[in-house]
Parts: structure tokens; C-alpha cells; sequence
């Protein structure tokens, strides 16, 4: 009977030295932060402290919150119509006096740009001096 027996090792391997490497280990700092905040979500409820305070009364109610003015939409259509809100009006019953700011707004395709916006202005200033408005170039 053999007094050494080898099951399946004919050969011993030896490993290599472990080499230094510039890589830090962070399992200890995470242990540690974990550790930390399991000491603050314990310590919190103990600190929450009230403190009383005497105010005054209220010497009138506050004044209710008004609501931005509505938008005002002045529209111009191509058959001459103007209408303030969806509301046809004449424009000389308008009695408006400050600037008017004009926004046009069409499809490239349909309707060449230049060409719409000159015809657009035109017959703005058209409707505006008939109603008695000074229309400045």
C-alpha cells in the first residue's frame, strides 16, 4: 500500500508575487460611510426640536390675487375684417391711441413672404388712415 497518494496533481504550481497597484481600496471609506449615515438617520428624530412663537393677529385679510389682464388679439383678415377677440368691430370706433405691433404669420409655400408682407402692411395702413390714424413709415 502507497502512503502518498496523488489525486489527479502530478504538478505543483506556484503563484506569482502580488505586484503593487495605484488602485485604492474603497471598501473600508464605504464601510465607514454606511456606518456614518446609519449613526445620522438614528440621531435625527432626537434633534428635531420645536420652538414656539407668539404672532400677531391679522389686522385685515390679505388682498385677493388678481389675475393677469386677457390677452388682446386684434385680427386682420385678408377680406378686410378686423375683429378684437374673435368680435368684428370698426376700426374707427376703436378710439385706441399708442402703437400697433403687427405679427404676420403664412405659409412660404402658398404665399411668397416678401410679397405677402409688403400687400399685408399695405392695406393695414389703408384700414388705419381711413379710421383717422396717423400711420408713421
Amino acid at each position: 500500500m502507497s502512503a502518498h497518494k496523488h489525486h489527479g496533481a502530478e504538478t505543483v504550481v506556484q503563484g506569482d508575487l502580488p505586484r503593487a497597484t495605484s488602485e485604492m481600496n474603497i471598501t473600508p471609506m464605504i464601510d465607514v460611510l454606511l456606518v456614518l449615515l446609519v449613526i445620522f438617520m438614528v440621531t435625527l428624530p432626537l434633534n428635531q426640536r420645536g420652538i414656539d412663537v407668539n404672532l400677531p393677529a391679522a389686522a385685515a385679510p390679505p388682498e385677493p390675487v388678481r389675475p393677469p389682464a386677457p390677452q388682446v388679439v386684434l385680427e386682420y383678415t385678408g377680406d378686410k375684417r378686423l375683429s378684437i377677440n374673435k368680435h368684428d368691430v370698426a376700426m374707427a370706433d376703436l378710439g385706441y391711441e399708442g402703437w400697433a405691433v403687427v405679427e404676420a404669420e403664412q405659409d412660404p409655400a402658398k404665399a411668397p413672404p416678401l410679397e405677402y408682407s409688403r400687400m399685408g402692411r399695405e392695406h393695414l395702413a389703408a384700414a388705419f388712415g381711413a379710421a383717422g390714424y396717423e400711420v408713421v413709415n
